[in-house]
């Protein structure tokens, strides 16, 4: 048992773990908190500016025209914030686009092991070319109602080559001799001229 008085050795001394950086939705949260303690000191700050660098034409309004004097001077901060927050707007936006993006993909992903799961011979990027170029926008209405993770494998089902080489021909409406009943009339199928 080692004393209590020596040191560790490095091979009992614990290596400090690395911070892991912060995922999106962390950095988004803490720049949203970021921008509003901007936005509460800017705005304290802000009538002092604007009082320092208020011109004449401004002064006249104050004394003659109380509400354009003040519709002047919200629309001078709002000027200021936006200039003052556009990094971390900007920054903010892009953040939330990154995150839709990873959601997406996940998404995707998960649809795409779903449907190997259930069927481990398709090919879930020729199943996503099929429903981007060669579903109708009916069609594509439908996959909309379903969860998200089951549309893979329903556009799949769609496919021709998930049915087998050949389509099925629909035949209900030939009789026996081949010949097609339609409205009452016989007409003879191989004799169409």
């Amino acid at each position: 048992m080692p004393n209590e008085n020596e040191a560790p050795n490095e091979k009992t001394a614990q290596k400090p773990t690395q911070a892991q950086a912060p995922s999106t939705k962390e950095q988004i949260m803490a720049l949203e908190q970021e921008i509003n303690e901007s936005r509460a000191a800017i705005d304290k700050d802000f009538a002092k500016k604007f009082a320092s660098s208020i011109s004449e034409e401004q002064q006249q309004l104050m004394f003659n025209d109380l509400a354009a004097f003040l519709e002047s001077y919200e629309q001078a901060k709002l000027e200021n914030l936006k200039s003052e927050l556009k990094p971390k707007i900007a920054k903010h936006d892009e953040l939330k686009i990154q995150l839709e993006n990873e959601g997406i993909e996940e998404t995707i992903k998960a649809a795409k092991e779903k449907l190997l799961a259930k069927y481990p011979k398709a090919n879930p990027d020729e199943v996503l070319a099929f429903m981007q170029e060669d579903l109708s926008p009916k069609q594509l209405k439908e996959l909309e109602q379903l969860d998200p993770s089951e549309v893979l494998i329903k556009v799949y089902e769609l496919m021709p080559q998930s049915k087998g080489k050949e389509l099925p021909q629909e035949l209900n409406d030939l009789n026996d001799d081949g010949s097609l009943d339609s409205n009452n009339k016989q007409y003879d199928v191989m004799n169409i001229d």
